[in-house]
């Protein structure tokens, strides 16, 4: 009996650490991010406490305004180990309008014209459409600003999560 209840309980605790506690737009990309991906950056999820809703907070990464200046500040936050995804003091809440949110999901448009035909001729005009990276799985999503969710979800082999989630340089 100890020992399923200390395995009920290391059981507990892995899926604790894996859930994701927010949805993050950066650049062209929603990640999922877990609570453990926090502490693999030494960054505080305490942060999330601030943005309004309910667990997985909606946040994206506010960018500098130009084209050229948000490409250039993605491709630094390849090549220093910093991702765009995990930095806080750049997070701002997701817009609950349309008009607003295509603001910030800038390459939503480079993205749809981009998708796979068997993706493309699926997806609703209302939606704003991005990649998609988990732990678990990757893809494309549409997200329904006006909901503040998630509306679809198309699982792809061009975006799996092993290839695409940066992880920090020790």
């Amino acid at each position: 009996m100890v020992f399923q209840a200390s395995c009920m309980l290391a059981g507990v605790s892995v899926v604790y650490a894996e859930r994701p506690i927010a949805l993050v737009l950066a650049y062209d990309t929603l990640y999922s991010v877990a609570a453990k991906e926090f502490d693999s950056f030494e960054k505080d999820p305490a942060i999330l406490d601030s943005f309004p809703g309910a667990y997985p907070k909606l946040v994206y990464v506010e960018l500098p305004e130009t084209d050229i200046a948000a490409n250039i500040a993605f491709m630094r936050s390849q090549f220093i180990g910093d991702p765009l995804y995990i930095q806080t003091e750049n997070y701002r809440a997701m817009p609950n309008s349309y008009s607003q949110a295509t603001d910030i999901y800038r390459r939503e448009g480079v993205e749809r014209r981009n998708a796979p035909d068997e993706i493309r001729i699926k997806l609703d005009e209302s939606c704003l459409f991005s990649k998609y990276i988990s732990s678990a799985t990757g893809g494309f999503v549409c997200f329904d600003a006006a909901r503040r969710a998630i509306s679809g979800f198309f699982e792809s082999d061009e975006q799996s999560p092993e290839s695409l989630i940066e992880a920090p340089v020790e």
